[in-house]
């Protein structure tokens, strides 16, 4: 019983990802005017620019252009809360001078609960601008 459940499970993941496989790349919530996800690293990222990345499998990241410095959020609720309000919780964040694409500053989701998440969200970025 276990072993069917458990190839169904898989069935049901693969065929989810083959489903949305041409959407894996596009950014879920991006503005008209904004680069696309395959940007050269030395193209600056205009403000109001937003990328995420989530699925079954793996860990939620985004990223917000604000005032020249790239946000880097962990979470979605962190993220939606930066976009109503503008406004970053120092007290949770890590600040990395000159890191990001063209040399920006960026500003990553830290979580005492979560220590891997703001090396993960460094990487993640690093992966994407080829840094």
């Amino acid at each position: 019983m276990r072993r069917q459940l458990v190839l169904a499970t898989a069935t049901l993941a693969m065929l989810t990802g083959a489903l949305c496989a041409e959407d894996a790349t596009a950014p879920v919530a991006a503005t008209a005017a904004t680069p696309d996800a395959a940007a050269p690293a030395a193209a600056p990222l205009a403000d109001g620019f937003t990328y995420t990345d989530s699925g079954i499998f793996t860990k939620f990241y985004g990223e917000v252009v604000f005032e020249g410095r790239l946000y880097l959020f962990g979470t979605q609720p962190a993220m939606d809360k930066f976009l109503k309000t503008k406004e970053f919780d120092i007290t949770h964040s890590k600040t990395h001078i000159g890191a990001g694409p063209g040399r920006m500053t960026v500003r990553a989701q830290v979580d005492a609960d979560v220590s891997s998440m703001e090396p993960r969200l460094i990487r993640k970025m690093k992966e994407r601008y080829n840094l």
